[in-house]
């Protein structure tokens, strides 16, 4: 993760994906039934985190503002964002400490929702290259079988 931070000047589309090839390996789903099931279970979770970004997005925004009406166009807009439950901030820290052991990422990184929307989004690209990976390796077994 560190690659899309200190990329130079390659841009933060190459540095992604050679971020998203790279992890790969890391995931384990062969049969499309495991990767319907994990893209299942990857958007729960993304939605939380999502939501989770936008809170502290809007908190931030709110916190640096010296305008009343921003200060409080920012309130309305998080007030209109229901909080995170108990069970949803376990399920958070959860996918937090997965994806910190996963990608390495530093303590600066798991404090900053933003940097776990992005590890997100990168298992999500791994994912798809993997699962197309292994669509062409059954395909090549259908075809040396007949």
């Amino acid at each position: 993760m560190k690659n899309l931070i200190y990329r130079g000047n390659a841009p933060f589309m190459t540095a992604f994906m050679n971020e998203a090839v790279a992890h790969t390996s890391a995931l384990k789903f062969i049969t499309r039934e495991e990767y319907l099931a994990w893209v299942k279970n990857w958007k729960e979770e993304y939605k939380i985190v999502e939501r989770k970004h936008k809170i502290d997005s809007l908190c931030y925004k709110r916190d640096r503002c010296f305008l009343q009406n921003k200060i409080d166009h920012y309130q309305k807009q998080l007030d209109a964002i229901p909080d995170l439950t108990d069970f949803e901030k376990a399920k958070y820290n959860e996918v937090v400490g997965r994806l910190a052991q996963s990608f390495g990422l530093s303590n600066w990184m798991v404090g900053s929702s933003y940097w776990i929307v992005i590890a997100m989004l990168v298992e999500r690209k791994a994912s798809k290259i993997r699962a197309n990976t292994q669509r062409n390796l059954r395909l090549l077994e259908l075809k040396k079988a007949v």
